[in-house]
């Protein structure tokens, strides 16, 4: 018995490595073999076989970099670099989930003024975007920072072209790049003066394309979500381009 358990485990551990390493030989006839000679039982037989058709997990090497990636066998990839992103290995279905918490402060030396100090929280906002079917992208941002839920970007695109993009839902005009700028990358904490100019989000439908070294874009569109016309008037609409 001690002379067939140590065979068996040699035989599971050379069947093993030449799954690994030698793929496309007749594994199953083998068995067959070993099994009609007693070298090794019928329930031996039936273990080795069923791990034969077990299907292999992918495993890839770790890059050292600040992400993770996951195959789960089913061709899903999970990533953890600056948020979390579940996309499959085709492309064609993507999840994203992220935000981003900007808090003021600040403190005065009073002279002759008062002036108050505190604190704000600034933005305080939760983000999903994705893919569907490929050509089929989709946006939400929500903004709770003033204790209400304020609608930042609700939309989807398609984007079948090769280098354009038709948008319909809450998105920003093209309008003044300080403007189109995430909050993320400009320069200084809030944007500048002028910037009052640009019109900023609103519901609407537009078009965007680029190449190389140039972009473009233009839409129609009426208020911002959020936005509720006093006595019930109408909305306003208007067309801008960048």
């Amino acid at each position: 018995m001690r002379i067939h358990g140590l065979y068996f485990g040699f035989v599971a551990w050379i069947f093993g490595i030449s799954v690994a390493y030698a793929q496309g030989i007749e594994f199953i006839g083998l068995l067959d073999v070993l099994r009609d000679n007693g070298t090794i039982t019928a329930d031996q037989h039936a273990a080795l076989l069923k791990a034969a058709r077990k299907p292999q997990q992918k495993t890839e090497p770790d890059s050292g970099a600040t992400q993770t990636r996951q195959d789960n066998g089913r061709g899903v990839k999970v990533k953890t670099d600056g948020g979390l992103e579940v996309s499959t290995e085709d492309g064609a279905f993507s999840f994203q989930l992220g935000g981003r918490l900007m808090v003021d402060a600040a403190v005065y030396g009073e002279d002759d003024v008062d002036l108050g100090n505190g604190t704000e929280l600034r933005r305080a906002r939760i983000e999903t975007s994705g893919v569907v079917f490929k050509d089929w992208g989709y946006e939400l941002e929500i903004d709770v920072a003033d204790g209400d839920a304020d609608v930042k970007d609700a939309n989807i695109s398609y984007r079948g072209f090769d280098s354009h993009e038709i948008l319909v839902g809450q998105f920003k005009e093209s309008f003044s790049l300080e403007e189109m700028t995430s909050s993320k990358y400009i320069t200084f904490m809030e944007r500048a003066l002028p910037n009052a100019f640009a019109p900023g989000r609103a519901l609407g439908v537009g078009i965007r394309s680029h190449g190389d070294m140039w972009s473009a874009a233009a839409g129609l569109f009426g208020d911002d979500f959020n936005d509720d016309p006093a006595a019930e008037g109408d909305e306003g609409w208007g067309v801008s381009g960048r």
